[in-house]
């Protein structure tokens, strides 16, 4: 296991634990936090969310970037799945363990519009809003002193 180291001189074994949140909190370069966290299990929110921190800091490279990451890594999960299911017609249920083995984070279609573009599209709304009001009020305002 990568998570244990094994000290034989002194008897003694240790499990390693990663802390996602501190290790995005640390992590400057969004690309490879995401690459990374891709690969753990228990990640899928805090790779929304840093997705939809860079999406709201307006910076077009790496955003693309993550998509390609978060693409491909859809598209090995699909890719295996399709295998297993292959295996399961040819060879019988011995690759069925396969699908349910998930390595790392599958980010599909609907988790990225519920978490990230759904929210944005709410907020721009409200600013949208907020403004129309604004803007109503000032017209408002103008024709009162004309008056």
């Amino acid at each position: 296991q990568p998570d244990i180291i094994i000290d034989a001189r002194l008897g003694c074994m240790w499990q390693l634990g990663l802390c996602l949140d501190s290790l995005a909190k640390a992590q400057d370069d969004k690309v490879q936090l995401v690459d990374c966290l891709l690969r753990r299990n228990q990640a899928k929110q805090l790779v929304l969310m840093v997705v939809r921190s860079v999406v709201e800091s307006g910076k077009l490279a790496p955003l693309s970037q993550i998509f390609d990451k978060i693409n491909a890594s859809y598209r090995q999960h699909l890719n295996s799945v399709l295998q297993a299911q292959m295996g399961d017609s040819v060879g019988g249920s011995s690759s069925a363990s396969a699908t349910n083995e998930v390595l790392g984070v599958v980010i599909e279609q609907a988790d990225m519009y519920s978490a990230v573009l759904a929210p944005l599209m709410e907020a721009a709304e409200k600013d949208l809003n907020a403004d129309t009001a604004k803007n109503k009020h000032s017209q408002q305002d103008q024709k009162d002193e004309m008056k």
